[in-house]
């Protein structure tokens, strides 16, 4: 134990009444006094006419020291705690510039090589050899210009091609690098309030053991396995995708635009297609199932469709047609009927719209409205038979639509529900069972099908992994998920493909009903990923933020 030391020399002490001639002796103890005014000597004691209560000098400064001495201990041990922490603190800056600082040398190290390059390219053409150039003079000097300009531009592209994937490469390290630090230092007490964890700890591994204690009692021809096999830069914000007929073609927004990139066997290859039209970001993509036909949707409430063609020469070619808006406010969702005659879309100003399509002649016809919702409609979702239709929103209602005699949609019924919360995903997992994900809380809540309506069975619903809530470039304040990438229920596989926060979930339905899952969820380290799965299952692709670009797992169904 550490003692403190008492400034004021004992000596030089004096009392409350200056009695300069007599030491001082006793410390009073009466509560009217304060400070000196409790320093009294001899006399001050004589001079007193109430009761003496006090201790000598010596007890009370035995006792301060005491007192003292167990605060400062006390004092430095949270000082040591601290003191440990900053320097772990110190230490982890340290070495979080070292690699920043080596990550940036190696991009400076690509950019001069690079630069020296072009600078030997461009001085190859100062000296030419005469015998490899005397051809040459009875071709036209403006051709002759033409095509040397156009060699040294294919050599130029080579260099680009070559090290600005490798800067990008750096680059996208150095995010990932930066992001991954400053969650460690969230993560440090040091930098943010310390909050109990014990709870929250003891949830975790809670869930995580239930979880898996289900994992594992699967039988091995119920799992799913899943692997990161490719991945490919993209910077820009992929908000939606979808894949063709025979999944050869990925269509995928890139902000604005839209870009067709081949897909094989896992692989995205070939992304020159880009199809330019939208004046915001491309909220929506719906590819079709019959041919190369493609409908988006975006931030500025409009609708297109796209249609490859293929002119006399052989070349492939997208032509577009621009639907009369007919939304106030940013699309939310699109759903192709699987005759693909109908559209219909959903968005922020609460309206569910229906079309008429003509995929072959690129058509697209408004016919009419549903205004049940009074809030944004992030999702709607058909039945197998696509006579009954299912719809969420920030209203926290739940809708179900049905078709008339007429072949219409009409209001049929709003589904009780008993969360105060609302949906941003939801579909049809059969015909007598609808799934839904919460924005708020960490569960999938299921309804069933009874005595001819859709009820809650709170008994069903599945336990999901905890929300972590983080802030998008688009808002300031913290958010846990945004409605893009809609579930998908694999009918082959009886599987269920959904996201939740930063989690990507496979489940499939026990005997009695129960959702069950699969294998771990995939964690995205970010709710800022949008996705969508193969028509087959074999693949599924995510853009994701962190990454800046897509990734592919390859799912096996055991």
């Amino acid at each position: 134990m550490e003692y403190c030391k008492m400034i004021e020399n004992e000596e030089k002490l004096q009392c409350a009444n200056k009695h300069s001639q007599n030491p001082v002796i006793t410390i009073l103890l009466d509560t009217d006094f304060v400070g000196a005014q409790r320093l009294a000597c001899q006399q001050c004691i004589q001079n007193n006419l109430r009761p003496f209560n006090g201790i000598s000098l010596t007890q009370g400064i035995s006792k301060i020291q005491q007192m003292r001495s167990k605060i400062y201990n006390e004092i430095l041990n949270l000082f040591l705690q601290n003191q440990i922490k900053m320097q772990s603190f110190k230490n982890k800056i340290s070495q979080w510039k070292e690699q920043l600082l080596l990550t940036i040398d190696e991009i400076q190290s690509n950019l001069e090589i690079w630069m020296q390059e072009l600078e030997t390219l461009k001085n190859s053409y100062k000296q030419y050899s005469l015998l490899n150039e005397i051809d040459k003079v009875i071709i036209q000097l403006d051709k002759l210009i033409e095509q040397e300009k156009q060699q040294f531009q294919q050599r130029i592209q080579k260099f680009k091609d070559q090290y600005q994937t490798k800067i990008y490469k750096k680059i996208d390290s150095l995010q990932n690098l930066i992001q991954d630090q400053l969650q460690n230092l969230y993560e440090d007490s040091i930098i943010i309030k310390e909050i109990p964890q014990s709870s929250k700890s003891f949830f975790e591994q809670q869930q995580r053991e239930s979880n898996q204690v289900v994992i594992n009692q699967l039988n091995k021809s119920d799992r799913v396995e899943y692997r990161l096999i490719h991945e490919a830069y993209q910077r820009q914000f992929s908000r939606a995708l979808d894949f063709n007929h025979d999944n050869s073609l990925m269509a995928a927004s890139s902000d604005q635009n839209i870009i067709i990139w081949k897909f094989q066997e896992g692989k995205l290859n070939n992304k020159e297609t880009v199809l330019t039209g939208h004046k915001n970001d491309v909220f929506c993509i719906v590819f079709s199932k019959k041919m190369n036909w493609i409908v988006s949707g975006d931030k500025n409430n409009q609708i297109i469709s796209w249609i490859e063609r293929v002119n006399n020469q052989g070349k492939s070619q997208w032509e577009s047609f621009v639907s009369v808006k007919q939304h106030k406010q940013f699309i939310l969702c699109l759903y192709l009927n699987k005759n693909e005659d109908e559209l219909i879309s959903s968005s922020a100003d609460s309206k569910i719209k229906v079309w008429k399509v003509e995929c072959k002649s690129n058509k697209i016809e408004y016919k009419y409205s549903l205004s049940e919702h009074k809030s944004f409609v992030d999702k709607v979702d058909l039945n197998s038979t696509e006579t009954q239709m299912v719809s969420c929103g920030r209203d926290k209602k739940i809708i179900l639509w049905e078709k008339d005699g007429n072949n219409k949609w009409k209001f049929k019924c709003n589904v009780a529900q008993s969360t105060n919360d609302y949906g941003l995903r939801i579909g049809f997992l059969q015909d007598d069972t609808i799934v839904q994900c919460q924005y708020s809380q960490p569960f999938l809540q299921v309804f069933k099908l009874q005595n001819g309506k859709f009820s809650q069975c709170q008994n069903l619903k599945v336990q999901l992994k905890e929300i972590i809530a983080e802030v998008s470039k688009d808002s300031e304040d913290p958010k846990n998920d945004i409605t893009f990438f809609q579930l998908k229920y694999l009918e082959q596989q009886k599987v269920l493909v959904f996201k939740s926060n930063r989690y990507i979930y496979f489940m499939k339905q026990s005997s009695n009903s129960n959702l069950i899952y699969s294998c771990d969820p995939i964690d995205c380290k970010t709710f800022l990923c949008y996705g969508n799965i193969t028509n087959n299952g074999r693949y599924l692709v995510i853009w994701n933020e962190k990454r800046l670009g897509f990734q592919v797992y390859e799912i096996e169904y055991r």
